[in-house]
């Protein structure tokens, strides 16, 4: 249980210097870590009560502005947007390497199993083709945004959108140490959920297995239905670990959920001394 929880905090804190990184390719005032700590922790303390695991994000848009308030609403939206689609890269990076190591394991286990692993490579192959296109040559990225700019009436929503995601492309560094910090953070969230949860299985399921399975739930309770993922997750987690014979995969939810709300409701701390309605 110690374990565990010094896990997550130590992932708030990886998550804040990824979000600090995005942030410096075109914030000009100097942002500290502890800044964005804070501010994360607060986003976090709102993700408890709001729907979905990223709404919080919205929360501490707000409060970036006060830090950085020449700063474009746009480009803040856009960063805490790839901040989140780079940590589901991380997420699906982990669970695609994982899903070709271990296939033949896991498929032992279950059979029922295989149709999880083709999508989890799915999604993988997706995250891969992502990356590269961050990547692309600058008269492609042209070619492509005017492509894009003439579709009728979002058109040039998206080419905004887009073109803000390829402003990260153009920094090489921050786009590997984004991934490099996502890929450490969704291993550790994977294991965190696997440490406070092994003690309770009816039979033993060693990690590869926990790292086929539980990123799958990860995505769902991202998806703005309930605050935290409450209730969404509990049914989620309950049919993966039907699928390798344990029946109480809604309680080993539970679990996770409990120790992750705990460390998020820390946040109040930083909101209350912030002095911000």
């Amino acid at each position: 249980l110690s374990l565990g929880l010094f896990l997550i905090v130590i992932q708030g804190v990886l998550a804040a210097i990824r979000f600090r990184s995005l942030l410096k390719v075109k914030v000009t005032q100097e942002i500290s870590l502890l800044q964005i700590l804070r501010i994360n922790w607060i986003g976090y303390f709102f993700s408890s009560f709001l729907p979905g695991a990223v709404t919080g994000d919205l929360v501490k848009l707000i409060y970036i502005r006060d830090i950085a308030p020449g700063t474009s609403k746009s480009f803040l939206f856009t960063t805490a947007l790839i901040d989140r689609v780079f940590g589901l890269v991380g997420l699906l990076a982990v669970t695609g390497v994982s899903s070709l190591l271990y296939y033949q394991q896991v498929l032992e286990l279950s059979p029922k199993m295989k149709g999880i692993i083709f999508f989890n490579l799915l999604l993988f192959a997706g995250s891969v083709i992502f990356v590269l296109i961050l990547f692309l040559p600058k008269k492609s990225k042209q070619l492509i945004s005017q492509f894009i700019g003439k579709i009728p009436k979002i058109g040039i929503k998206i080419q905004k959108l887009i073109e803000q995601f390829w402003s990260v492309g153009n920094s090489p560094k921050t786009v590997l140490t984004t991934l490099a910090l996502s890929i450490l953070i969704q291993f550790s969230t994977i294991f965190v959920f696997w440490v406070l949860t092994a003690p309770f299985y009816s039979h033993d399921l060693s990690l590869p297995y926990i790292l086929t399975l539980v990123p799958i739930g990860l995505i769902t309770i991202a998806i703005p239905i309930s605050p935290a993922g409450l209730g969404v997750g509990h049914a989620v987690f309950a049919n993966l670990f039907e699928l390798v014979h344990i029946s109480n995969g809604a309680s080993l939810f539970n679990l996770y959920f409990l120790c992750a709300v705990f460390i998020n409701l820390l946040g109040i701390f930083a909101y209350l001394s912030s002095g911000k309605k």
